[in-house]
């Protein structure tokens, strides 16, 4: 059997594991169901009078009473909602009301309600994928995207893109590409997902013209929804492949998180290169990694478990999502979890590009500025 005590602090650790993700997929049904927005739109913390009983939230769902007990409890005690022992009522307080439900807020978390019934969903052909040794294969991004996962993305990157890449990121890291959107530039975003970056730059930006371009129609068809509800004339969706964007057109290409997904990452940056005018420059908002290998990830997360959980994260979500969705079309699978400044560096200069420069950061992304071979950057 081993160490007892190290198999019992293994099987506490799986316990716990379990337990939160049992928690989480509650979350997902509660949200789905809208017991979040029932809770954050009819009550106000403080003020008992408006916390809701089960039956209450069940008639204003129309939802099963039942259903609605056993998931309220298990949120109450996830922490997700909050409960009054006193009156049996439900409640969200502030922060619960503005992590799970304020889609304005920078780090709201809703959007993994949708993300992670994706992924959980296409685990099998993950599985498949992994048995098969004929080929390197894997789960094609339209179907994690059909499944949810895009929206979800949307959900999670948006509010922070609104809030910080005009206003902060840009400003901080490569103040001359805004002094260039404000005398009206050619630009685009590559990988756009469903808009968020695009209509940002569009919006603050009036004399700059936008292309948002993706593989993905399930994110074009949402990116062209959102351009109509804000009313913008200086931005255009394009379902196309990278590797097909014009050349010598755009002063500026920006990417989101992207580049490490792709088939063909080279290829990718080879395109971007050749799209940008003389002067253009390429910024890209790419994983901030704690290494490059696993073995640096291993040495530098040593003596720190908050270190050692994000990695996990980082590699299931490569696993997951990053790698698969590369080596479904056939790619290297680079991944999220290393692809660090150094391998970024080599396929960007193999691709045509100098002047590779990490100007920035955020929590979760470095941002890079390059430019073709004898731009003036």
């Amino acid at each position: 059997m081993g160490d007892r005590k190290a198999v019992g602090v293994l099987t506490h650790r799986v316990t716990e594991m379990a337990q939160s993700a049992i928690c989480m997929a509650v979350a997902c049904v509660a949200e789905s169901t809208g017991i979040f927005t029932i809770l954050a739109k009819n009550t106000t913390p403080g003020t008992p009078s408006t916390y809701l009983t089960v039956n209450n939230i069940a008639e204003k769902g129309r939802l099963q009473p039942r259903y609605v007990l056993e998931i309220c409890a298990s949120l109450t005690f996830s922490g997700l909602i909050s409960y009054d022992m006193e009156t049996d009522k439900f409640y969200l307080d502030q922060a619960q009301r503005t992590v799970l439900n304020d889609p304005s807020f920078p780090l709201f978390q809703g959007g993994w309600f949708d993300i992670l019934p994706a992924l959980y969903q296409t685990t099998p052909i993950l599985a498949s994928a992994t048995k098969d040794l004929t080929k390197l294969t894997g789960v094609p991004y339209e179907v994690q995207s059909k499944l949810g996962f895009s929206t979800g993305m949307d959900r999670m990157n948006a509010p922070g893109i609104k809030r910080s890449l005009v206003k902060k990121w840009l400003p901080q890291s490569a103040p001359h590409l805004v002094q260039r959107m404000k005398k009206g530039a050619k630009v685009a975003d590559l990988g756009c997902g469903q808009g968020a970056l695009a209509l940002t730059l569009a919006k603050a930006f009036p004399t700059t013209t936008v292309d948002g371009i993706d593989i993905d129609k399930t994110s074009i068809a949402a990116a062209n929804k959102q351009k109509a509800q804000q009313n913008l004339n200086n931005v255009t969706f394009k379902c196309v492949n990278m590797g097909a964007i014009p050349s010598h057109t755009y002063d500026i290409v920006f990417n989101h998180d992207c580049i490490h997904d792709l088939a063909d990452p080279e290829g990718a940056l080879r395109a971007i290169c050749k799209s940008l005018k003389k002067d253009g420059t390429f910024f890209s908002m790419e994983p901030k990694t704690t290494g490059e290998t696993l073995q640096e990830c291993y040495k530098n997360t040593m003596g720190s478990d908050a270190a050692k959980k994000n990695l996990a994260f980082m590699y299931g979500m490569s696993t997951l999502h990053c790698t698969t969705v590369s080596c479904a079309q056939g790619g290297p699978g680079l991944g999220c979890a290393t692809f660090g400044p150094k391998k970024y560096e080599t396929l960007a200069t193999r691709a045509g590009f100098t002047n590779f420069t990490l100007v920035g950061s955020n929590m979760l992304n470095n941002f890079y500025t390059m430019a073709p071979k004898h731009s003036s950057l």
